[in-house]
This record gives C-alpha cells, sequence and structure tokens, in this order.
C-alpha cells in the first residue's frame, strides 16, 4: 500500500484533465473513419495524378509560363503595388451605369468617332502622318458641320518607377498636354495647312516641369514612395 500511495495521489490530480480530455476526443474519434475514408480518396487522386503522362507535360507547361509572364509580372506590379491604379479603375464604375431610364439607370454608351472632314483623322485609311489641327486654331476647334477637329495623343503608356525605383506615377498627376510633345522627330508638327497642321500631337510620356512626379493620393497616404516600401 505504500508503493500504492504516491500512485493514488497522482491519479487525485491528473484523472480530471484526462477525464475532461476523453470527454472532447470520444466525439473527434468517431468521426475519424469519415476522415480516413476521404483522406484515402485523395491520396488514390494524387496517385492517378502523377501517373498520367501529361501531369508532368503540364508542370513543364506552368514552368514555361512563369519563365515567360515573370518579365510582365515585374513591369505590371509597380502599376498596382506602388501607384494603385487596378483601385483608381473601379472609382468611375457607378458613373458608368448612371444614364437615368424610366425603370432606373442603365449603361452610358457612347459613339466613339471623329469628323469626316479633318486630313489624317483617325478613321481615315489614307491617312500618312498623325491627326492634327491646322496652324493657329486652337484645340477647341470645329469643322463645318460642327464636329471636333483631332490631334494625336498617343503617349498613354507613362512609367510608375523611375531608374531607381521611386514612385514616379504620370498618370493622372498631370493636365492634359496641348502639344506639341514629339521627341522622336517622326511626326513633328507641319506647317503646311493643306496637311491639317498643326501643333497640338504628343507622342511622349515625359512630362515637362517635373523630375519625378510621386505616388498617387493614396500611395503617399500609406507612405509608399518606392517599390522598396511595398509590404
Amino acid at each position: 500500500m505504500r508503493r500504492v500511495q504516491p500512485v493514488a495521489v497522482e491519479m487525485r490530480r491528473s484523472l480530471p484533465p484526462a477525464t475532461r480530455a476523453l470527454r472532447a476526443g470520444a466525439p473527434v474519434l468517431l468521426r475519424v473513419p469519415v476522415l480516413y475514408s476521404e483522406t484515402e480518396k485523395l491520396f488514390n487522386t494524387l496517385e492517378d495524378v502523377a501517373e498520367n503522362p501529361s501531369t508532368l507535360l503540364a508542370l513543364r507547361n506552368v514552368d514555361d509560363l512563369l519563365d515567360v509572364g515573370t518579365p510582365l509580372v515585374e513591369h505590371v506590379a509597380p502599376y498596382q503595388t506602388v501607384c494603385n491604379y487596378w483601385s483608381y479603375y473601379w472609382n468611375h464604375i457607378a458613373e458608368h451605369a448612371s444614364e437615368n431610364l424610366p425603370g432606373g439607370t442603365g449603361q452610358r454608351v457612347l459613339l466613339l468617332s471623329d469628323n469626316r472632314t479633318q486630313d489624317n483623322r483617325w478613321s481615315s485609311t489614307e491617312a500618312d502622318r498623325p491627326g492634327d489641327i491646322p496652324v493657329g486654331r486652337p484645340i477647341t476647334s470645329e469643322d463645318p458641320a460642327g464636329d471636333p477637329l483631332v490631334a494625336a495623343h498617343t503617349g498613354g503608356y507613362s512609367p510608375a518607377l523611375d531608374a531607381q525605383g521611386r514612385a514616379d506615377c504620370r498618370i493622372g498627376q498631370t493636365g492634359y498636354l496641348a502639344g506639341p510633345a514629339v521627341p522622336n522627330g517622326r511626326y513633328p508638327p507641319s506647317r503646311d495647312p493643306a496637311k491639317g497642321g498643326g501643333s497640338h500631337v504628343v507622342r511622349t510620356t515625359d512630362v515637362p516641369g517635373s523630375v519625378r512626379h510621386g505616388g498617387t493620393f493614396l500611395s503617399r497616404r500609406l507612405g509608399i514612395d518606392s517599390i522598396e516600401d511595398v509590404p
């Protein structure tokens, strides 16, 4: 009995927690057969996938996809992580479907076209240079029918970072360039009125007046001033 006494003392201390554990574990153990059955199905499926000859080909294709897609992701990522343009894109979705109709609102759909008289307009297949407004006329000029004249503005692919990886989110940070802004000299402004102008063509992403434009409002609020600041 002297040898049993320490065991009895320990049982008095250990049995209550063990009892609680058994009460909690018993219902779980009753569900274990279902888990084992589903787990067996999982491993059988994995075995089938491993034995399928197409699996290796698919994995190699994924590897090729990563090799090809990595430069694209590296290029696109700063526009989303530093400049947050993905979120800005959806800011006006409510306005997009706000046309008042008798039954509520509908999608705003407008025909994008140009005039039919301007030389080198967008819809002209015979154009030999970017569309421009004749010399000496403002950018808000219209043709005789009252349709607005067009000037080519094709510098839309502005950067998100500068060479040091700092935020340079130019889209949305600057106003509308009236032109001319043609850095490569291929289509300088034409001074021949017969050619349609002019001095309003823009073919550059380098907006004058600032070396670096910094981040957007949200990125500045979050303290993101470079790619290194992205969490």
